[in-house]
């Protein structure tokens, strides 16, 4: 229900922000496709960057190819005397084309090491500005090799790794899948990407050469260009715990790492000052785009001892208020290996794998279910009763999977099952548990994931000509619940698409949505709407910001599928 008092806080700040809408980017014309040579070209070794092959292209009247992406010269791998890992870092991009948008496209990559340990900022960019490369959509890959020996080579230039991929976009910021497995290859011109078998480095298993390319943003943007003064910090430090924490101070910049077994890797860094026994720094960590990571902390030097006390919570364990370090050498950070990690029920957000060897959402899978409720909470207890009898409990929502029922039910089943018969030798077990209802079904697979997004007028959109972008929105979880949820942030950030594939499901109140007129897709409301909030600002207020809000809404991945609803706060 829409609340008249909200309507009017809202509606004295939106006017008064009015100068056009907040975070809104001026739709740029995309530049027109590269012009198809008239030459026969060989066929590639690996799939082709349009940035390097515009016999690719299609043909355009006015046509301008993509600018040449900026190269430095590098020696060849047998003089560099450099790791494998330290020569595959660096900016990468691979230029390519949205068929269905009609659209140039850029996959970018930003790759960094730490101690010969390999990772990587990820994204997709749109051409607009062909002077730099931002990502719309991004995530983090951490590429765990299976020889350390190979990372940390001086002469070889391939590696096979098995690559982790997390984001605080999407899956509150926990592993997507137990990984995918390939090579990767150092080249002059860049890196060559074989057997990854996913939508972004290599499609149906194929190869890719993405190209190096200085145009692609800074993975860490609050590093300093230019060193600061050398000072007692200066150098390489670590915890003493089996999976150390490590510190770095060098040329004013600071970074820390700690890579666990179980979880994802902790890369922060940026920039640092000192003052009076204080640091205060200002950093990102991979993962989580550039959002801004300030943290201030009392230290003490004691010869080769450094004793921090740490006046902010930024989210690492191992730092606690006061943690004790010693000096340390490169030498001494261990590299991770594939054999090393190690899954629990813990490494998957809600919309990946919540078991070792679990299959993915998208395919479904076989549940033991016992209780149907119509209230989350109901399910959510009996969810939790499961778990303490040793099950590895799941409540999830019935109208988000193929399988189940169309009505609205919150299903709760005694753990989630690849193979029918691991099902079935549990069944009766549960079902002396006091569950003696209990059957085996499978789900189906995933239609979509339900959430509530919130925009409080201070969203930045960026409007395409098919598809307007939400970014860093605030987003909750909604109708999921295993063991590990209570633990889980209930709110977090991520990007959101809206393009001509999202829909209005068939039970929103349509009088809720401002100035809907009949007929509207989302993405035409949302553009109507952006538009009326520049050149009319009343009629766009006549019924309260219709952009503001809290809204209900399916989505995969980043894509937002349906519309459920769109509310005011109670």
């Amino acid at each position: 229900m829409r609340k008249s008092f909200w309507v009017l806080i809202l509606s004295i700040m939106v006017i008064l922000s009015f100068t056009g809408c907040k975070g809104k980017k001026e739709s740029i014309p995309v530049p027109a496709k590269p012009q198809e040579s008239s030459a026969e070209p060989e066929k590639p070794e690996v799939t082709e960057n349009k940035e390097e092959a515009a016999t690719e292209a299609k043909p355009s009247e006015e046509s301008t190819a993509a600018a040449e992406p900026e190269t430095e010269s590098h020696e060849s791998t047998a003089d560099t005397g450099l790791s494998l890992a330290k020569r595959l870092c660096g900016k990468y991009s691979y230029h390519t084309w949205i068929e269905d948008s009609e659209q140039e496209e850029f996959l970018i990559l930003n790759v960094v090491e730490f101690g010969d340990n390999l990772y990587a900022y990820c994204g997709q960019a749109m051409a607009d500005d062909h002077e730099s490369l931002e990502a719309y959509s991004f995530w983090a890959s951490e590429f765990i090799p299976f020889d350390a020996g190979e990372m940390k080579s001086g002469e070889k230039d391939s590696v096979k790794v098995n690559m982790l991929n997390f984001s605080i976009m999407s899956n509150a910021g926990k592993y997507w899948n137990e990984g995918i497995s390939g090579t990767i290859t150092y080249t002059p011109e860049g890196l060559v990407f074989e057997g990854f078998n996913d939508d972004f480095l290599c499609p149906q298993g194929d190869s890719r050469l993405f190209l190096k390319d200085e145009r692609v943003e800074d993975v860490f943007p609050y590093l300093k260009d230019t060193g600061g003064a050398a000072d007692g910090l200066s150098g390489l430090w670590r915890t003493k715990e089996e999976s150390p924490l490590f510190l770095q101070f060098k040329d004013g910049n600071i970074s820390l790492y700690q890579k666990l077994p179980d979880s994802e890797v902790y890369f922060a860094s940026g920039s640092y000052d000192t003052s009076k026994g204080t640091v205060t720094t200002m950093m990102n960590s991979l993962g989580s785009g550039s959002m801004p990571l300030e943290w201030k902390a009392k230290y003490s030097l004691n010869g080769d001892t450094l004793t921090i006390s740490s006046e902010e919570d930024i989210n690492l364990s191992s730092l606690s208020e006061k943690t004790v370090f010693e000096r340390a050498e490169e030498g001494d950070i261990p590299v991770m290996t594939a054999d090393r990690i190690k899954f629990n029920e813990d490494s998957f957000g809600p919309f990946g794998d919540t078991a070792v060897g679990s299959v993915s959402d998208d395919e479904g899978f076989y549940g033991i279910w016992t209780t149907a409720a119509k209230d989350y909470d109901t399910a959510v207890k009996d969810g939790r009763k499961l778990y303490e009898l040793g099950y590895e409990s799941y409540v999830c929502y019935s109208p988000e999977w193929e399988g189940l029922s169309k009505d609205a039910y919150f299903c709760v089943t005694a753990g989630r099952f690849t193979d029918k018969k691991e099902a079935e030798a549990r069944l009766e077990n549960v079902k002396k548990a006091g569950f003696k209802d209990a059957y085996i079904k499978h789900s189906g697979s995933r239609k979509y994931n339900t959430l509530d997004y919130y925009n409080y007028g201070d969203v930045e959109t960026e409007e395409k000509d098919d598809r307007v972008i939400l970014k860093d929105v605030i987003v909750n979880i909604k109708n999921n619940w295993y063991p590990s949820f209570d633990e889980a942030e209930p709110e977090y950030k991520m990007t959101l698409v809206i393009d001509k594939n999202t829909v209005f499901d068939d039970s929103c109140e349509m009088e809720f949505f401002g100035n809907y007129e009949k007929g509207d897709s989302p993405l035409k409301w949302y553009k109507r709407n952006l538009e009326l909030m520049e050149k009319d600002p009343d009629k766009y207020m006549s019924n309260g910001p219709a952009l503001s809000g809290i809204f209900e809404v399916g989505i995969t991945g980043d894509h937002i599928d349906r519309f459920f609803g769109s509310y005011w706060w109670d």
